[in-house]
């Protein structure tokens, strides 16, 4: 007896005879689809975990996954052993079960791949559904078939290993990448801004505005683009995006567009993933028709950090979906960074053992430095070690700096450091020098508007932080920076605005400690003492170890400014206390 799988249509597994297998559970029919998907029906744990519970800690995703295999071998009444697995990895058998995607051309089914399915919440599968779909049309449509249902295998583009003859069905082309040159870099090739103007004579803005852009984006230093000698080339050569492809290396290309039409004008972007042209990203800015430049310039930061994030998110995910290489520097950091961006302890300490594997492969690597001093500063932020034990890390914040002082990143580091050892003066100069470096960077800005703040000047953290917010609308801890801005906007006295702040926070992050005590601050000095009580208790009440935790680490320069964010939530605190001590 065997088994059959149907990811085309409405999801459905059945026996060979005719009996149905309910699929109640929309994450277990996802994690059948993302196996049947992979070359051999085989992927990694913390494949799958980052694609069905990447919103999860570690040891909750990990938990999960163990509750899915469990619950879909209970679904099947056979003793079929199709879903094997080990600590390492999951494989779906598929000597023992038929899927769909993989069958005869003469048989592909019609209907939308996993037809009305969506996990919410789960951006990393949303994406990679979105991007299975999209091939699976592409390869439909392509025409790469002849009508006997044999592939049409002209040019190259036929994807894994297929025998003379061979029938596979044209869904079956889209379960691995097309075989791409061992050379293939993730490298993005940037484009000329392309322009639909009714004269010719304002070409030389585009190529202005083409220059602005690759400089922006190599500002920042450890995304890869193109050498000056080969850019020169694709930016004001007549090129297409397979012409970069094949010039550079490069797996990303990047398109843009700047159209005046009457009263309107439009600035344009499309990140692309060769060679099938996938769309990763795209966005659109109104401009004013004149096309002022420093109104452009804005755009670009705000876009070239956008497409920025979607390359690191896309690398990170591609490396993170293949067994590890121990002697591949690029794929530990990819690894590194991946890590890094979890935020949370256990990946800190897998971070930590990735970096000092790679440095035994390049000591003087100087993105490994940047990764370092990233990991050794979080890592004492996230584990909550008193302040004043930070001064051992400022040796290796200052070896960032070194390693690439044109790196906006390394006066990061010491900017957010000295704020902690409250040299705010110190931090103000490194945390400006950093915004100088890369204004595209948001954490370079956040950080700057919180110093001001720190150093008793909340009337100019409104600036950068505002900045940060524009540069930074995708930003998964975008939440972060709108706690600041409310801080700030709380020590001004504007209680509206900041409870505004808290609202708006506590909408994605409602556990969120700092949002909870601008809220309650901000009602008490609006004269709301009610709804101040309310807002204490829906948090504080009952774990002041959580409101007292996050003033501690609150780094003012002068005790003045902390009793300020105090006041409110002392006053309702206090308040609180006395019926239980009467009722004691």
């Amino acid at each position: 007896m065997r088994l059959n799988l149907s990811l085309f249509g409405h999801p459905r597994l059945g026996l060979t005879n005719g009996e149905r297998v309910p699929l109640r559970s929309k994450k277990g029919t996802a994690l059948l689809a993302l196996l049947a998907t992979a070359e051999k029906g085989e992927r990694s744990r913390t494949w799958l975990q980052q694609k069905l519970w990447g919103s999860r800690d570690v040891h909750q995703a990990q938990a999960s996954l163990r509750r899915e295999l469990a619950n879909l071998r209970k679904l099947v009444p056979l003793d079929l052993d199709w879903l094997v697995s080990d600590n390492h990895s999951v494989r779906i058998d598929l000597d023992l079960v038929d899927v769909d995607v993989r069958g005869p051309a003469k048989d592909a089914p019609q209907g939308e791949f996993l037809e009305g399915l969506d996990i919410p919440g789960e951006e990393d599968f949303e994406d990679w559904l979105r991007e299975v779909r999209a091939q699976f049309s592409q390869t439909q449509a392509s025409g790469r078939f002849d009508k006997g249902g044999r592939d049409d295998i002209a040019g190259g583009r036929l994807r894994g290993p297929v025998r003379a003859g061979a029938d596979f069905s044209p869904f079956a082309q889209a379960l691995v990448p097309v075989a791409e040159p061992a050379e293939l870099r993730p490298v993005l090739a940037i484009l000329p801004v392309r322009g639909l103007f009714t004269s010719q004579t304002e070409e030389p803005f585009l190529q202005a505005v083409t220059r602005l852009l690759v400089s922006s984006v190599t500002r920042l230093r450890w995304l890869p683009v193109l050498t000056a000698s080969v850019a020169d080339d694709s930016i004001y050569g007549a090129i297409g995006p397979e012409d970069a492809k094949a010039q550079a290396n490069a797996r990303y290309v990047l398109e843009s567009e700047l159209v005046r039409s009457g009263s309107q004008a439009i600035l344009s972007f499309t990140l692309l993933e060769m060679p099938l042209r996938t769309v990763l990203w795209s966005d659109s800015e109104p401009v004013a028709p004149t096309f002022d430049i420093h109104e452009i310039e804005q755009v670009l930061f705000r876009a070239v950090n956008l497409l920025s994030a979607r390359f690191d998110r896309c690398e990170q995910h591609r490396v993170m979906a293949r067994k590890p290489d121990p002697a591949n520097l690029a794929d530990a950091v990819w690894r590194i960074r991946y890590h890094l961006q979890k935020f949370t302890r256990e990946d800190m300490a897998t971070a930590a053992q990735l970096l000092d594997q790679a440095f035994e492969l390049d000591p003087h690597h100087a993105e490994l430095a940047m990764l370092r001093a990233n990991h050794v500063i979080w890592d004492h932020w996230l584990r909550r070690v008193p302040v004043e034990k930070c001064d051992g890390l400022v040796p290796l914040a200052r070896a960032a700096v070194r390693a690439d002082p044109a790196d906006a990143r390394g006066p990061l580091f010491m900017g957010v450091l000295e704020t902690w050892r409250r040299n705010t003066e110190h931090a103000i100069r490194y945390l400006e020098r950093s915004c100088e470096l890369n204004p595209c960077f948001p954490a370079a800005f956040s950080h700057l508007g919180a110093a001001y703040y720190l150093n008793g000047k909340p009337e100019r953290s409104i600036e950068p932080l505002e900045r940060s917010l524009y540069l930074s609308p995708m930003d998964p801890f975008r939440f972060f920076i709108l706690g600041e801005l409310g801080t700030a906007r709380l020590l001004l006295g504007e209680h509206a605005e900041a409870l505004r702040i808290a609202r708006e926070v506590q909408l994605t992050h409602p556990n969120y400690v700092l949002a909870h005590i601008l809220e309650t601050n901000a009602l008490v000095g609006l004269g709301e003492m009610e709804r101040a009580r309310a807002a204490w208790s829906r948090l504080l009440a009952d774990r002041p170890d959580l409101y007292e935790g996050m003033l501690a680490w609150i780094p003012f320069r002068e005790t003045s400014w902390l009793q300020r964010l105090r006041q409110g939530c002392d006053l309702i605190a206090a308040d609180w206390q006395k019926p239980r001590l009467a009722a004691g």
